[in-house]
């Protein structure tokens, strides 16, 4: 059985608010369906059968349209921030209070191509709270902020970068509560606060996946994704 997928589905959309307009990310249209049909469709796919949207921003627009449009047979729910944004790390967390067990997360404007069973798979062979999906810099656009060894993640950072550093974060996790345990009381952070702390406590696995990934972030990620999808069904 596939794990449940949590997705941050809740950002502001700032990059592309002139292709967004006055829609959330999630919702922007391809090929006459909106990102989140695409995404969802992936993850049912991939087994995915269980999903909780982590939603902020227009929440109500993400959730009229589940309500209308959920035909892929999973279990939907959703983890409102509430009046304030918690950040990615503080979204997750209160997410992972409806879940047992580890889960997936992903973020809501990227769509992964690599194989979920094989990650899950290897999370569940190496007895660690955390794992990280990577990918080598050279197969993507993204600057890299990853250093690797042997699957053994030895430093990640947001900011900082260097000839060690030639990984990128693929933008797909598994993590459990427990993850959380050093934000006790804390509300609002980021999920690199809680990678970081895994990765001080060597907790955190690394996977690297060779498949790409496509994410609808920023123009040119909109651009490219549309031009994948228009392949597809052309094929």
């Amino acid at each position: 059985m596939k794990l449940p997928a949590v997705i941050l589905a809740g950002g502001l959309g700032t990059r592309i608010a002139s292709v967004a307009g006055d829609k959330p990310k999630s919702l922007i249209e391809f090929c006459g369906k909106p990102f989140l049909y695409w995404q969802l469709d992936l993850l049912s796919r991939n087994g995915v059968r269980e999903v909780i949207l982590c939603l902020s921003h227009k929440s109500e627009q993400i959730i009229e349209y589940i309500s209308h449009e959920n035909e892929f047979k999973m279990n939907i729910r959703y983890s409102i921030d509430g009046d304030t944004q918690l950040g990615t790390g503080g979204s997750v967390k209160k997410a992972s209070s409806l879940i047992n067990g580890p889960f997936f997360v992903l973020y809501g404007d990227s769509f992964l191509l690599t194989d979920f069973s094989r990650v899950q798979d290897f999370y569940l062979n190496q007895k660690r709270r955390g794992l990280m999906t990577t990918i080598h810099y050279t197969k993507t656009y993204e600057k890299p902020n990853i250093q690797i060894s042997s699957n053994q993640i030895l430093n990640y950072s947001k900011s900082i970068s260097g000839k060690n550093f030639t990984y990128v974060d693929y933008g797909l996790s598994i993590l459990t509560s427990d993850c959380f345990s050093s934000s006790q009381g804390i509300e609002r952070f980021d999920l690199v606060d809680v990678f970081s702390h895994l990765l001080l406590r060597n907790e955190l696995v690394g996977f690297e996946v060779g498949e790409r990934y496509f994410e609808i972030g920023s123009p040119y990620g909109v651009s490219e994704f549309k031009k994948y999808l228009e392949r597809e069904r052309s094929a």
